[in-house]
């Protein structure tokens, strides 16, 4: 019996494909991934393929092993800072990739990807502390409709010195002597 590879076209012996170990440790990685980040691997890890060969099961696992544990931990470490990277943010990742116009083919690894997540998520923790400073500043104002309290009047005009001012300093009996 044979199948088709759904990525390459190649149709080859399914016992082959069973008996290769590199085979089965990639169904076996790929089956730890979210179900819509396994979705978009097969097209991601094509961007890796020599020009004149095939991908080999063992180049698979080895590219897939580098992000499978970053992935499910839901975090990217690049440039030695580890990142919060949920899986949304790696499917929008992953996708931006597939959908780069100008990528120098074939990819050599995972550093692009790793690069585009950790922007996104550094990105999106600046949003979120920004959003999180805002909200420390206001915090006064929660609850009402009010928004800052003024804590000073500053609309009334200043008043003058009473009229007989100048008797109650000179000490004031109300007789000019």
């Amino acid at each position: 019996m044979k199948v088709v590879c759904p990525c390459c076209g190649v149709d080859f012996p399914i016992d082959a494909g069973l008996n290769d170990a590199d085979a089965r440790r990639f169904a076996a990685l790929m089956g730890e991934l979210p179900p819509a980040v396994a979705r978009l691997m097969p097209a991601y890890l094509r961007l890796h393929k020599p020009l004149k060969q095939g991908l080999r099961w063992s180049r698979m696992v080895t590219l897939l092993n580098d992000l499978a544990a970053e992935i499910k931990a839901a975090q990217v470490t690049h440039g030695g800072i580890t990142y919060a990277a949920p899986t949304d943010l790696w499917i929008a990742c992953i996708e931006k990739v597939l959908a780069m116009p100008s990528l120098e083919l074939p990819l050599s690894g995972n550093g692009l990807l790793r690069k585009i997540v950790a922007g996104s998520a550094n990105k999106a923790a600046g949003l979120a502390e920004q959003k999180t400073e805002q909200e420390k500043s206001y915090r006064h104002g929660r609850g009402s409709t009010q928004g800052p309290v003024q804590v000073m009047e500053t609309t009334k005009p200043r008043s003058g010195p009473p009229p007989d001012w100048k008797k109650q300093a000179l000490g004031g009996n109300g007789s000019d002597e």
